[in-house]
């Protein structure tokens, strides 16, 4: 019989010592020295040793072992009403002496045989459904981004055994060991990224498994086999995030799983080795129905973005959170009847598939209706108001360089998608409203430019996209990766267009290729693939006074929210996270594109994070300087055709 119930009584009490208030008594230990011993203050004394007993109940089997046990266990119960506090420590005491006899009545070795056959089909902790790579056999659970709380094994186990004989559930029970072999208390702190032994036990088998304990949230897929390319496929997803609870009326619920549908999603990146994804939820007759992550809005229409060109695996979100935390709302926003997000909004997750895992992975909203919050179209009367327009290509139209006619049968004209409404849907189209936007910076004066384009435009909407390519040298979202909207086609004070962000890997010091950019080259890309007429006509016009605008906005916003040290504290509190998680390892070891050249996924974390907080400082020196000082010369970098800039 193993030194079983001594133990686990102090490093159970031990381990609740960082937690509660405790009191200390003096207890002999094996040499006979006296050494303290947290006591729990009376409230808690007898809750853990109960939680725990809870994990047997199920393995009553009818035996002596089963009936010490019973017995001690109802004892405690009782006390805990109403029992002195000497009572409840003898209690706490008897009950895992009784826990520990009766564990190993079940469980000796003796009369276990290991079997190379699966004992788990799913394992819950604290109600949610650990992620499980089953290559590895290696389960995952997050402990949420402050990590240093009490973990209690509070788990219950599903079989394979069950599908066969559902009527009479097969009791599988679990326990967690350290390196050494150690068995860890109930209640414990795990240390992330470390792999713990799991060792399940039936009444004749047991199968070691490892879990990995992660700080990033967790989602799953199941119940699908290929996800398919183009077309919507059934699945289920589920979505484990301690830092924020899945009900308004219960915040321990930190588990969410639904039925919901999935695509590949995406243009070029449909040929990365790793996808993207595109998600709705839907009701159980296929009705798109609202999920909340995160603590955002619901909405049924998510993304999993793969990042897989992005050497930080960050680039995206940080940069959509920067344009959210700076830009001014869009022009209608006090007029919506809800909130107004002019961009993504999401965190960083790791992604199992089928229990395989799949890596590092962003969850975002989309850009869509509900996120800008555009006036609805009436389909009682057919009246279209509010309208989106998405840039996904780099013709000379999106560049504001040319025009030609469109067609309203189509869903596309030149580079442009209409999104909303989606005619997909049934909806109408009208390229009317971009196609005289364009027409008009291509054919007008300079002085009909100067005086008409604010009535157009969102000018400051404008201008802090401006400052946002520049900073950031966006070079993939000049023209192409934007949207285009309006707010209300009919109302002629509320029918100005204003850009939204999208699709920012190709931001702060590298390309889609993914090659590095220089911080110092130009204001923003110019070549001629990517150069768009009309940041440059505003600023040398100064419409509106756009330009004197832009510098007053610039050196605002570079001394809060777009300083260089609020950007690079963007990047460095989710270098810090993907280091101290693990999670960029696992992600370098799955995806080896991420090491870049070098020897180990640290290295090559240390040396991308070395790389962005540099270049962010070259690239503030170089973009105030022209701002201060060279602004009046944005007309010297027109792209001078068959001589492309190089980068």
């Amino acid at each position: 019989m193993r030194v079983y119930t001594y133990k686990k009584i102090c490093l159970f009490i031990a381990a609740l010592a960082c937690v509660f208030g405790l009191c200390f008594f003096a207890a002999a230990n094996a040499n006979g020295q006296a050494e303290p011993i947290a006591i729990l203050q009376k409230s808690t004394e007898l809750e853990e040793p109960l939680k725990i007993a809870k994990l047997y109940e199920q393995y009553i089997k009818g035996n002596e072992a089963s009936e010490n046990f019973q017995k001690a266990l109802a004892s405690a119960k009782k006390i805990e009403a109403q029992g002195t506090n000497e009572q409840i420590e003898q209690a706490a005491a008897e009950l895992m002496r009784a826990v520990g006899e009766f564990h190993d009545y079940l469980f000796a070795p003796e009369k276990k045989k290991t079997k190379d056959a699966d004992l788990i089909k799913a394992l819950f902790i604290g109600g949610a459904k650990c992620a499980y790579d089953a290559p590895a056999r290696t389960f995952y659970f997050t402990l949420g981004k402050e990590p240093n709380r009490l973990f209690e094994f509070d788990f219950y186990i599903t079989s394979p055994f069950d599908l066969r004989s559902p009527d009479k559930k097969t009791a599988i029970f679990a326990e967690l060991m350290d390196s050494g072999g150690e068995i860890l208390p109930y209640g414990f702190v795990p240390e992330p990224n470390k792999k713990y032994a799991l060792r399940a036990y039936s009444d004749t088998l047991t199968f070691d498994y490892s879990i990995v304990f992660t700080m990033l949230p967790i989602v799953q897929i199941s119940d699908i086999g290929a996800i398919p390319d183009w077309y919507y496929e059934d699945c289920t997803i589920s979505v484990t995030d301690p830092d924020f609870a899945f009900s308004p009326f219960d915040t321990s619920v930190l588990f969410y799983e639904d039925s919901a549908q999935i695509h590949i999603r995406g243009s070029s990146a449909r040929g990365h080795p790793k996808k993207s994804y595109a998600i709705r939820f839907v009701d159980e007759y296929k009705n798109e129905k609202d999920a909340s992550f995160f603590g955002i809005e619901k909405d049924s229409h998510w993304i999993l973005d793969a990042m897989y060109n992005d050497m930080a695996r960050m680039r995206n979100l940080v940069s959509t959170n920067l344009w959210l935390s700076f830009s001014c709302p869009p022009y209608y926003a006090q007029f919506a009847p809800k909130p107004v997000y002019n961009g993504i909004r999401g965190d960083f997750v790791e992604l199992f598939v089928n229990d395989e895992y799949a890596g590092l992975y962003c969850l975002t909203t989309k850009i869509n209706r509900n996120q800008l919050q555009l006036k609805r179209y009436d389909e009682e009367n057919d009246i279209m108001h509010g309208i989106s327009y998405k840039g996904k290509g780099w013709d000379a139209p999106l560049r504001f360089k040319d025009y030609f006619g469109y067609d309203n049968n189509s869903f596309w004209w030149a580079s442009f998608q209409q999104k909303y409404p989606n005619p997909e849907n049934g909806y109408s189209v009208d390229w009317a409203p971009l196609y005289e936007l364009i027409r008009f910076v291509v054919d007008s004066d300079d002085e009909t430019f100067k005086s008409q384009i604010g009535g157009m435009i969102d000018i400051d909407n404008y201008i802090d996209y401006t400052i946002f390519l520049c900073f950031s040298y966006a070079h993939d979202n000049t023209g192409k990766n934007q949207y285009w909207s309006v707010y209300d086609l009919q109302d002629p004070q509320l029918s100005k267009f204003f850009v939204t962000v999208w699709d920012l890997k190709s931001t702060w010091g590298r390309s889609w290729h993914p090659g590095p950019t220089s911080p110092n080259l130009e204001w923003m890309d110019s070549d001629p693939e990517h150069d768009t007429a009309i940041f440059r006509r505003l600023v040398l016009t100064n419409a509106d006074g756009f330009a004197d605008k832009l510098r007053e906005r610039w050196n605002e916003v570079k001394l809060g929210a777009f300083s260089p040290e609020a950007v690079k504290a963007q990047f460095i509190q989710y270098f810090d996270l993907f280091l101290a998680s693990g999670a960029f390892e696992r992600e370098a070891t799955k995806w080896t594109n991420l090491l870049n050249g070098h020897d180990s996924p640290k290295e090559a974390l240390a040396a991308e994070r070395e790389y962005i907080l540099d270049w962010i400082d070259k690239r503030y020196t170089y973009i105030d300087d022209f701002f201060a000082n060279k602004l009046g010369t944005v007309g010297d970098f027109a792209p001078r055709e068959n001589n492309r800039r190089r980068r």
